[in-house]
């Protein structure tokens, strides 16, 4: 599932996730190079976009679609087996349920 603020191809596996009028294009390849600096940033944002939805900042599709893109760069990045997205679906049944 892609939401506002992503875009996918029609294989789902590339995404262009845009972060403050700036876009970041991301694919399995690419985030495999630069795993750390990428998995820094996208916990730094997960809690961001997760803040700024509580505060009512952001709409519940809009941190559902920002929060379900990370997942999917975090699950061709990593797989499904490791802290982060463990945490980024914590937080999507967090938004899902408010």
């Amino acid at each position: 599932m892609c939401g506002n603020g992503c875009n996918c191809t029609p294989n789902g596996t590339h995404l262009k996730v845009l972060d403050g009028g700036k876009s970041l294009n991301i694919s399995p390849d690419n985030a495999k190079m630069d795993s750390s600096n990428l998995y820094s940033h996208l916990v730094a944002k997960s809690m961001q976009i997760y803040q700024s939805f509580e505060e009512e900042e952001l709409s519940q599709e809009r941190a559902l679609g920002y929060l379900t893109a990370m997942e999917d760069i975090i699950k061709a990045a990593w797989g499904e087996n490791n802290s982060l997205c463990h945490s980024i679906k914590k937080l999507i049944k967090d938004v899902e349920n408010n």
